[in-house]
């Protein structure tokens, strides 16, 4: 069986990461257990998974304190859950927001220093989001005419002076989850992150066409290949 834990920053994250798990290895027979930790207790002792029996892929989604834990979070636990716990792959998720995209090799290769210190070097990774994973949101923009149907790109670009449907999010906007907000403020509805609002957004995602944008989002797509890749493994 294949383990594999994957470290978010945040619910958005974490929701979002089970949607993409369900949608593209629900073929198999899988496990998607959720876990959050708060304050210091970094480490994710034996005692707290449960085995796996007759089951092809088991998924662990840890959503941290804060971004800025991504990377010790993966490393730290990397030793015991790789070798003691058998995982076969630990993948962070960090969004490069706050910092400027001019930015992004020099955080990089900050993650990497961090991770390069890991006896399983080989068995973890962080992926970094630019600028905010709500970047991939976007590019399925036809997400907000499911939301609401006045949401078209026409009406979009008409107001806001963007074109949602051709951009690069990634490439496009500075602070992806503001523009979420901005588009959705046209409707009289808002995304501030609670709850009830990651569930609207997440629940109207197309992950099939978002699969398929592959000249877009590059970031996403070194994160679904890193899940790819340990997945076909088994």
């Amino acid at each position: 069986m294949i383990r594999i834990a994957i470290f978010v920053e945040g619910k958005t994250e974490r929701k979002f990461a089970k949607k993409l798990i369900g949608r593209r290895y629900g073929h198999l027979r899988i496990r998607v257990t959720e876990m959050i930790r708060k304050g210091k207790n970094a480490y994710i002792a034996n005692g707290e998974l449960r085995e796996s029996p007759g089951l092809e892929c088991s998924f662990l989604l840890v959503e941290v304190p804060s971004r800025e834990k991504i990377p010790s979070y993966v490393r730290d636990n990397a030793p015991n859950m790789v070798l003691k716990q058998s995982f076969n792959l630990l993948l962070g998720l960090q969004d490069l927001y706050p910092e400027k995209r001019s930015d992004k090799m020099r955080t990089m290769d900050l993650i990497n220093m961090s991770l390069g210190k890991s006896p399983v070097y080989d068995k973890i990774s962080v992926i970094l989001a630019i600028m905010e994973t709500e970047a991939w949101f976007l590019c399925d923009w036809r997400m907000f005419e499911r939301i609401d149907a006045r949401l078209t790109a026409d009406y979009i670009r008409s107001h806001l002076a963007i074109d949602i449907a051709n951009n690069d999010p990634e490439e496009a906007y500075g602070h992806p989850s503001k523009t979420v907000d901005d588009i959705l403020k046209l409707v009289q509805l808002r995304y501030r992150k609670r709850s009830s609002e990651i569930d609207r957004i997440v629940g109207n995602i197309d992950i099939e066409y978002l699969c398929s944008c592959t000249s877009k989002i590059n970031s996403f797509f070194k994160f679904v290949t890193k899940l790819d890749s340990c997945v076909q493994a088994s």
